[in-house]
């Protein structure tokens, strides 16, 4: 099986619908674990106290996913998130997908206005 394909398909069966702005795709949204050395989550980690509202993001390079950029608010269901890191991977040389860091918005961080 071609590798860009199998990206393509386990994105479209492991995720969700997701809008950005006015564009709508499938995309992978998980919580983001920081793990010891055994694996187990840890609500302490290295750098500081883990963050509940960090997420992983794994979704396509177009199609809508190229509207997910640092700094774009991304909504999935009840959910709001906010795009602090974005890179794109690539697999000879060709595009695969999309990776981010979010993190969830929630009423104490203020008003949020979507575009």
């Amino acid at each position: 099986m071609d590798t860009l394909k199998a990206i393509q398909q386990a994105i479209a069966r492991c995720g969700r619908p997701v809008q950005v702005g006015e564009a709508s795709f499938t995309a992978c949204i998980f919580p983001r674990l920081h793990t010891n050395l055994t694996f187990q989550p840890q609500k302490q980690t290295v750098f500081g106290r883990q963050d509940p509202r960090e997420y992983l993001y794994y979704g396509p390079v177009d199609g809508g996913g190229e509207l997910v950029a640092v700094g774009s608010l991304l909504a999935a269901g009840q959910d709001l998130f906010v795009v602090l890191i974005c890179e794109d991977f690539y697999w000879q040389g060709q595009p695969a997908y999309r990776w981010a860091a979010l993190k969830r918005m929630e009423e104490e961080d203020g008003p949020v206005y979507r575009a």
